[in-house]
């Protein structure tokens, strides 16, 4: 007996098609698929060997999401960019360091350049000339289009030394700042004059050939200290003792554009590397790479030491600035090329020296300043301008929702991990190439990403504020969309569906409900009392101003 099928069943060709399909969508190559399955007529060939279509309903989904997203993170960057007309937090460091970069003034930066020369960019975009400073909680006149920088930022973030020269030194060690002196002196040892290193252009930083410093008088003894031998600076014209003499050692002579000026016998600024050992204690002048407390103003350690090769950086100098009112200025010098890999290394030393150098002041409270463990918590948060109840308030603190689930998803994570591997060592797991690379991409290197942005926090010295926190949150953000992804998984795309809604529902309600916080507050402080969740949050603290 011969039944019909049903009209509203699929045909067995259906049916064999969607299985060859299933087939084919795990095979790289087709003539692969063919040789290990039976002949196929031409019309199911062709229908394999075609590829989806951008329109299919997938593409079309993910797409969708994506430019919403993209329109939806521009609409909440950019609104109320302006509502504060006052310089804002950071403003008044990175507006002003970016102007640097607009009127060609050469400053040393903490940071990698390109996000200050991006900064500069944003400001020539919007028509700034330089001239405002960026003082802190000051008004932007109204000649300064800081509208239009704020969004900019939101849609990413000499030759020969003659004895009367007075020159600058540079070092070559881990903390290449400028010889320094100032009249402060040792808290003991010698209870002399302090010499440093300093980052900064300043008078203090000008010595004269003999060596005294330009504005002191003071000559360059070196006297015992712990370790090494302290440098310090004393006496006057007529004042001295036999341990103020040293020797110049040249080690490296770089070439110019101009050879005919190329004289390796003498000292040039900026192409002559050079060691200066002392006299009477055979000891080389050094930067440690190190710091003074507060007593030294946080500026870098200069000290008199035997070095442990000929090639030891921190004992290396060059001449870096040079006037002599006696010699004439050549017009035809040519700087020295820039050698880009040994550049490249001394300035990530530079920047992290300088870094490490923002030590907090044990003295006194910041209580801007937070330590790392408070971040992954929420403990703490911070206000980033006055806070007078005329003033548009910025409170700066992680949506809740993401940072306290992203935070404790990375453990989860990591167990996660040690699990799959278990398995897959038991052999109870099998791992195809697809699987694998999505683990490691999706899972570990999120984890390490997060990592590598955290943990340097709790090893340096520096001092650390909230906003340390938001390159590694990112990461922790991804980790918490893996253990979510991997946990639902196994279960039915209903439940799956409910579940994201719940997440992304909480997302919005949890940012809707903090919004003034990033958005401004321009009311008095009581009124959003509401929002103090925690105690460490200090968003309506009249105390403090």
């Amino acid at each position: 007996m011969v039944s019909k099928s049903s009209g509203f069943l699929p045909k067995s060709s259906d049916l064999r098609l969607r299985d060859r399909k299933d087939q084919f969508n795990g095979t790289e190559n087709i003539e692969d698929f063919l040789r290990t399955n039976e002949p196929l007529d031409d019309k199911l060939t062709k229908q394999l060997k075609k590829p989806q279509s951008f329109l299919h309903r997938d593409h079309w989904f993910h797409t969708f999401v994506c430019l919403a997203l993209t329109v939806a993170s521009f609409l909440l960057r950019f609104y109320k960019i302006d509502e504060s007309n006052i310089v804002v937090w950071d403003e008044a460091h990175f507006g002003k360091f970016g102007s640097y970069y607009l009127k060609h003034e050469f400053y040393h930066d903490v940071h990698p350049p390109l996000g200050k020369m991006l900064i500069g960019l944003g400001e020539y975009l919007a028509g700034f000339d330089g001239d405002f400073d960026f003082s802190s909680n000051s008004n932007y006149p109204k000649s300064v289009n800081f509208k239009a920088m704020r969004q900019f930022n939101a849609i990413f973030s000499a030759l020969y030394v003659a004895y009367g020269s007075q020159i600058s030194m540079r070092s070559h060690g881990l903390s290449p700042g400028l010889l320094h002196s100032h009249p402060q002196t040792y808290p003991d040892g010698s209870n002399q004059r302090q010499v440093t290193g300093y980052g900064h252009r300043d008078g203090n930083n000008d010595w004269i050939v003999k060596f005294s410093r330009s504005s002191g008088k003071a000559n360059i003894p070196s006297h015992v200290s712990k370790g090494n031998y302290e440098v310090s600076g004393y006496g006057s014209d007529t004042m001295g003792d036999f341990k103020d003499d040293w020797i110049i050692e040249i080690v490296e002579q770089l070439p110019t554009g101009n050879k005919t000026m190329e004289n390796k016998q003498l000292i040039h600024p900026l192409t002559t590397n050079f060691r200066l050992k002392n006299k009477e204690l055979g000891c080389y002048l050094a930067a440690t790479g190190l710091s003074y407390p507060g007593w030294g103003y946080n500026q870098a350690e200069i000290v008199c030491k035997y070095p442990w090769n000929y090639h030891d950086k921190s004992t290396w100098w060059n001449i870096e600035d040079h006037v002599n009112s006696n010699l004439h200025t050549d017009d035809t010098f040519t700087p020295p090329p820039s050698r880009f890999w040994k550049d490249f290394v001394v300035i990530n030393f530079a920047m992290a020296s300088s870094n490490n150098a923002l030590v907090p002041d044990l003295d006194k409270y910041d209580r801007l300043a937070s330590e790392p463990w408070e971040w992954p918590t929420l403990h703490t948060g911070l206000r980033m301008c006055n806070w007078g109840d005329s003033t548009v308030k910025y409170y700066l603190l992680g949506s809740p929702f993401n940072t306290w689930l992203s935070t404790a998803t990375l453990p989860i994570l990591v167990i996660l991990i040690f699990v799959q591997l278990f398995r897959y060592q038991r052999q109870s797991l099998q791992f195809t190439e697809e699987k694998v690379w999505n683990v490691f991409v999706s899972a570990v290197l999120s984890f390490v990403g997060w990592v590598l942005h955290y943990i340097p926090f709790l090893l340096m010295g520096r001092v650390t504020y909230v906003h340390h926190y938001v390159p590694a949150l990112f990461f922790a953000i991804m980790c918490f969309a893996y253990v979510v992804d991997y946990t639902l998984s196994n279960f039915n795309r209903y439940l799956k569906v409910v579940t994201y809604i719940l997440l992304y529902a909480g997302c919005v309600y949890v940012y809707w409900y903090f919004a003034p916080l990033c958005q401004g507050m321009p009311e008095a402080n009581l009124n959003y009392l509401y929002l103090q969740l925690l105690p460490g949050w200090d968003v309506s603290n009249a105390q403090f101003s």
